[in-house]
């Protein structure tokens, strides 16, 4: 036994040096993450009147919507026209149901009268033109503000004028549509109700309206103004207070108060003269302060 061990103990050497180690674990290949496309902002569609436009600003570059596409880097798209109400901005914008009468029908070219059920485009100013479809025809809805002697009127015709020659459409009554492309999908600021700001339940509804149309949860309705001679104590202080509480009601932190932001410790609570062109309409200090006070509010709603 004691000269098997020798024997035992060399071969268990030479089994053991003939064992292979085990390979070392290979780590699995990092898979490489996808890119992430880069999501460009949404353009801003703003809606609304002469305060939309920035009317009183001495330039281009010191309106409202400029500042607001230069504070924001975004393109702006603007949809406004002087003196117009909530109502016809609504219908301008393909928020409310409009007809048009063609009492001679639509001729197989050039232009024609016609009554539309919303008189969408009257308000002061230059002549308006809106492209629109008629029955199905395109073309363009007119509204001259001015006589033919250059005098204020706003009571003159509307006139539809076809894009293109066609077959004749028979006398009637037909549907308008305002073709608005992707622009319900844009970031939308509504201004509206400044020259109906009395009729309460008309502007919120006229709002009411457009966000109905509005294919984006992204929208902000911004306060009626107030200007000179509407200040505390008065019958146009307390009627536009009275839309502001409603809209406020209506859109929650949608709704933005840019009068508050204008007016500031005033004390009769109406946009101080320092801020304003004239009556109501902002001048240039107006119009950043107005604009800084709504892009911060996109900012503050992630928009």
């Amino acid at each position: 036994m004691a000269r098997l061990l020798p024997v035992l103990t060399l071969l268990l050497a030479s089994c053991a040096g003939s064992v292979t180690p085990a390979p070392a674990p290979v780590s699995a290949p990092v898979p490489t993450p996808a890119p992430v496309p880069v999501v460009a902002p949404s353009p801003i569609w703003m809606i609304g009147d002469s305060l939309t436009i920035g009317a009183g600003a001495t330039s281009e570059a010191t309106r409202i919507y400029t500042h607001v596409r230069t504070l924001t880097g975004r393109t702006v798209v603007v949809d406004a026209q002087g003196g117009t109400t909530s109502t016809a901005i609504a219908a301008r914008v393909g928020a409310l149901p409009v007809t048009v009468a063609a009492p001679g029908g639509l001729p197989q070219s050039g232009s024609v009268e016609v009554i539309p059920s919303v008189r969408l485009l009257d308000g002061a100013g230059n002549d308006r033109r809106l492209t629109v479809t008629v029955g199905g025809v395109t073309g363009t809805l007119v509204h001259s503000n001015h006589n033919p002697d250059g005098s204020l009127n706003a009571a003159q015709p509307y006139v539809f004028q076809r894009a293109a020659a066609g077959a004749a459409i028979n006398p009637g009554v037909y549907p308008l549509a305002v073709p608005l492309g992707e622009r319900p999908t844009h970031t939308t600021i509504i201004w509206a109700g400044r020259n109906n700001y009395a009729q309460t339940d008309t502007v919120v509804q006229d709002v009411r309206a457009i966000v109905a149309t509005l294919k984006t949860p992204r929208y902000i309705v911004l306060s009626v103004l107030n200007g000179r001679g509407e200040v505390r104590g008065t019958n146009a202080h307390a009627a536009i207070q009275r839309t502001n509480v409603a809209l406020a009601s209506a859109f929650g932190e949608r709704f933005v108060d840019v009068r508050a932001a204008l007016v500031g410790t005033a004390a009769d609570d109406t946009v101080p003269e320092a801020l304003r062109f004239d009556g109501i309409h902002l001048n240039d200090a107006g119009q950043l302060l107005a604009a800084q006070t709504v892009v911060g509010a996109l900012k503050r709603l992630n928009y």
